[in-house]
Order: C-alpha cells, then sequence, then structure tokens
C-alpha cells in the first residue's frame, strides 16, 4: 500500500453504503424485518441501517450510540432520517413521562427502541442475510478460491496454535462459492 487517507465517519458510510448498493445488498434488508413492530412511524429498515452503523463503528455499548451516532445528522440523513427527526425525535411518545429535562438534541431514535427491535430479527434470518452478502462478495472476487477460517464469537482471543480437543465437532464448515 502506498498511501493511506483518513476517513471521517460520513466519508467511511458513505462509501459503505454505495459499495452495499453496488452489489445489491440493501433489497436483502427487507426480509429481516420479523413484521412485529405495532408503530410503525420509523420503517424496520432504517433501524437496521441504524445498528449496522454501530456495529460497522465499532460501538461497543448501545448507550454511547446517542452520544456518538443517533445525534449526527449527517449519519442519521444516511440513514433517511431528516434533521428535525435528530433534533426532535421521530415520535413524541413518552415525553409526558419524562422526569429529566429534555436534551438540545433527542437523537432520531431512542436506544430502546433500536435495541428491542433489532433483538426480534430470527437467528436464521440473520444466518440467510450473512451467507447471501457472502455470496455477493464471493461474486465480486473478494475471497481467494480457498479459505480456511474459523469463526469465533467470544470476546477472548485463543492462541493460533490451539486445535479442538478430537471429540469436539466443528460445524458449518463449508466451501464458499459464488452463485
Amino acid at each position: 500500500m502506498n498511501v493511506v487517507y483518513a476517513m471521517d465517519e460520513a466519508t467511511l458510510f458513505d462509501s459503505f453504503f454505495n459499495y452495499l448498493r453496488d452489489i445489491e445488498v440493501f433489497p436483502l434488508l427487507d426480509p429481516l424485518d420479523p413484521k412485529k413492530q405495532r408503530r410503525k412511524n420509523v420503517p424496520f429498515s432504517q433501524i437496521l441501517l441504524v445498528f449496522l452503523m454501530k456495529v460497522v463503528g465499532s460501538i461497543k455499548k448501545m448507550d454511547q450510540m446517542t452520544d456518538l451516532l443517533l445525534t449526527d445528522e449527517l449519519l442519521m440523513s444516511m440513514c433517511g432520517f431528516n434533521a428535525y427527526q435528530v433534533k426532535n425525535g421521530s415520535c413524541k411518545r413518552g415525553e409526558k413521562l419524562r422526569k429529566t429535562y429534555l436534551p438540545e438534541f433527542r437523537g432520531a431514535l431512542c436506544v430502546d427502541t433500536v435495541a428491542n427491535h433489532i433483538v426480534t430479527v430470527s437467528p436464521r434470518k440473520i444466518e440467510n442475510f450473512f451467507n447471501r452478502c457472502i455470496q455477493r462478495l464471493a461474486k465480486q472476487g473478494i475471497f481467494p478460491k480457498s479459505i480456511k477460517a474459523a469463526c469465533d464469537c467470544t470476546l477472548y482471543e485463543i492462541a493460533l496454535c490451539m486445535k479442538p480437543p478430537p471429540s469436539s465437532k466443528v460445524v458449518g464448515v463449508s466451501p464458499i462459492n459464488a452463485k
């Protein structure tokens, strides 16, 4: 690599979302909707994009989203929110119950709203979404011909020299082929 350029969050997500559009990932977001929303003032796909920004932006805790993401007009506009929604919220629900002062910028969504909606997506739908994303990436030639990998979602690093005991079962090992 000859040159390294710094990217701010807006440039990163703009480029990332454009790439997702190019490889046709956005149509895959609609099947993730569990159709469990009682009030549909915010489409589920917008909530998914906000959560995707949280993950890609390495925001570790949901509570940090308000300051780092939900009150940023530019980032929220990429998810389909407008400046009024970022400043005043997407609805007035719960304002009368508030016991603390009303902040200058409420954020486009409440952190609890994002969390409560994301957990309703079934693991099977998430698996299908990621498998289709991987297929699209494979069509782009992102992966080498052969990959040997292991997925580990724990928070602890494991030494590379460690191998699973012979009695353990390794699941989900399959070649990735572009379709």
